[in-house]
């Protein structure tokens, strides 16, 4: 397994320069001021100096955020799907029929598609997984922060 280091301040500004993302698009999702952001994107790798100028939480959601917006891509969407699905059971501790229930998706369609996604048609698996995801942002929203 290959560990790779983030320098968020590059990987963020590289986003904004190729038009992924824009500075108002950030400033909007982390809710830190267009300055501050700036900021940001100026540090040197390690983010030392953020410790000063930024709570944790800013550097932990700016990290998290740049870190999923740069390699989020390369997960499938199976495994996506998948990943969403277990967190909702392991961590939140739904059951695979509390899911199904939840998301109005049949369960036989959930553990089909657990054992061989390909088995489910194209329309179901679309279905789940706007289903699946809809019930995890619920979730997220209602979770402490």
């Amino acid at each position: 397994m290959t560990v790779q280091g983030l320098n968020v301040g590059d990987e963020l500004g590289r986003l904004i320069a190729e038009g992924s993302i824009s500075m108002p698009a950030l400033t909007a999702i982390t809710g830190i001021a267009p300055t501050r952001v700036k900021k940001l994107l100026d540090l040197e790798p390690g983010l030392s100096t953020a410790a000063s100028e930024f709570s944790e939480d800013e550097i932990l959601r700016v990290s998290r955020l740049a870190g999923q917006l740069t390699w989020g891509a390369e997960i499938g969407d199976y495994e996506r799907l998948r990943a969403i699905v277990e967190t909702l059971t392991a961590q939140f501790e739904l059951t695979h029929e509390n899911i199904a229930r939840l998301a109005r998706i049949e369960m036989e369609e959930l553990e089909a598609f657990f054992d061989d996604p390909d088995s489910v048609s194209w329309e179901a698996k679309f279905a789940m997984a706007m289903r699946v995801y809809y019930l995890f942002h619920a979730v997220l929203n209602a979770t402490a922060k």
